[in-house]
């Protein structure tokens, strides 16, 4: 009798490496294309704001709270990807059963009619969503630069950068719908190779039109011109290959003998019944309760002056691109777990090798931070960088928390528990905000960026044992004793 536990535990190990493994392989043909797509954005972002510092110190912290709104509406866009994705994904089941599994199968073989029409419909709700952001950020200008504390003298400035980035909103939400029906078809090298042409493109427009010697109002032209240019790029690009392989057709939505409406209501039942709408839902209270925190550290920054306002702006930056880098993970999650739903044991040993994985990349990314915020590439104010060296500890430990708890996100959101991680974040922002309200009151004129700073550090430590709570929970439902 004493072996047997003995052979239980020989046969737990042998069980998780075989996990490990199949996870090694899921992650770089998967993740690794997963991570270029997932980090352009904040890479164009960083080059701008390294571009713009050599412009003016001055310029960049009155950039700060445009970009803080952009990072808010692209995040909802985010969300139109990730719930495609998994509504691909569960579809594919039974297709990759009867293909024998194999993925070039899967991404090969035309697609069904339910999945043209599912692909279809998703990429004209996203690119309305796109356009109805647009549309209300260009409404709420006023009223949000009221509210973020923007000087008088560069509002008008911004809104033409604004103009030039809403211009883009609509094709980037429709980009994001398309990369989520070739990743649902397990396809990570189109969206990777998309992506990275934008990023190439966009960045490039910014090296060449964004110089020291230009003036504000030429600087904001060409990094709004640069930004939307490549959101259009990706979207042509992600429209074509589609409608090549037969998964983009309008026809599929809207029928010659239906009206609009009729085709519109048709093409909403069908999200509806996918989940989509409903995944759509949670997933943008999440971006928007998380982007939320950033918009309220801009504007605490932007009061406490221009130096502080620049430097928050990078650090921002470094803090989205780091923290995006744990998209491997994310994705891997949302891909397979679907997969994996009728093994719940399965499901589980795969979540718990997922999680560590993601706590060793948020400890990885946390050192990658604090290097950043020594560099004087990144700061070219000397003012800037010596307050970007006494916050390092706090934006590194921060950046780490943040990592591992988006990387959780996706093996929560891949079991179709998108609402939790909703929930959760309405819980979370409220917190987040009484405590902002209770560093104000103790702290009055003398708060600065490190206590901004700690109370993010604080959200996201919230996040990541919020998520390690709901893993185990879910294992303790399901009567699951994993070890390891």
């Amino acid at each position: 009798m004493g072996d047997v536990p003995a052979a239980i535990r020989h046969k737990a190990r042998s069980v998780m490496v075989l996990v490990y493994k199949t996870l090694a392989v899921a992650l770089v043909a998967l993740g690794a294309p997963a991570l270029l797509n997932s980090v352009n954005e904040p890479v164009v972002s960083l080059v701008e704001t390294v571009l713009v510092s050599r412009v003016g110190t001055l310029f960049l912290a009155a950039l700060a709270p445009a970009s803080a709104m952009f990072g808010l509406v692209e995040e909802v866009c985010f969300a139109f990807s990730v719930a495609v994705t998994t509504a691909l994904s569960a579809l594919s089941v039974e297709r990759e059963a009867l293909g024998g599994g194999a993925r070039a199968k899967l991404e090969l073989a035309p697609p069904t009619e339910e999945t043209t029409h599912l692909v279809t419909a998703s990429v004209c709700a996203a690119f309305v969503g796109g356009l109805a952001l647009a549309l209300a950020l260009q409404a709420l200008y006023g009223p949000i630069c009221k509210i973020m504390l923007v000087p008088n003298e560069v509002e008008a400035l911004l809104r033409m950068y604004t103009v030039f980035r809403c211009v883009g909103l609509p094709m980037f939400a429709a980009a994001n719908a398309l990369e989520g029906a070739f990743l649902g078809r397990k396809d990570a090298l189109t969206t990777m190779w998309v992506w990275l042409a934008s990023g190439v493109i966009t960045a490039g427009l910014q090296v060449l039109y964004i110089t020291p010697g230009m003036g504000a109002t030429s600087a904001v032209l060409f990094a709004g011109i640069a930004l939307t240019t490549g959101q259009a790029y990706s979207f042509a690009m992600f429209s074509i290959i589609a409608r090549r392989r037969g998964f983009l057709v309008l026809r599929s939505v809207f029928e010659v003998a239906e009206t609009f409406s009729q085709s519109a209501k048709r093409a909403f039942k069908k999200l509806v019944d996918a989940e989509i709408i409903s995944e759509v839902a949670w997933l943008v209270l999440n971006a928007t309760a998380r982007m939320t925190t950033y918009m309220i550290l801009t504007t605490f920054a932007t009061q406490f002056g221009v130096v502080p306002a620049a430097v928050n702006k990078t650090l921002l930056d470094i803090y989205i691109l780091l923290g995006l880098c744990a998209e491997p993970v994310f994705t891997v999650g949302n891909v397979l777990l679907p997969r994996k739903r009728d093994n719940p044991e399965d499901v589980a040993i795969t979540r718990r090798a997922l999680f560590s994985i993601a706590l060793f990349m948020g400890l990885t990314l946390g050192v990658a931070a604090y290097i950043a915020c020594g560099s004087a590439v990144l700061f070219d104010d000397p003012r800037s960088l010596e307050m970007a060296k006494n916050l390092r500890v706090v934006v590194a430990v921060t950046i780490g928390f943040s990592t591992a708890a988006y990387a959780t996100d996706g093996c929560v959101i891949g079991t179709g528990d998108a609402k939790f991680v909703g929930t959760a974040q309405l819980v979370n922002i409220a917190i987040f905000i009484a405590g902002f309200i209770f560093l104000q009151r103790s702290y009055g004129a003398a708060m600065s960026l490190q206590h901004v700073w700690s109370a993010l550090l604080a959200f996201q430590a919230l996040r990541l044992v919020e998520h390690a709570w709901k893993i185990r929970e879910d294992e303790h439902a399901l009567g699951l004793a994993i070890r390891g």
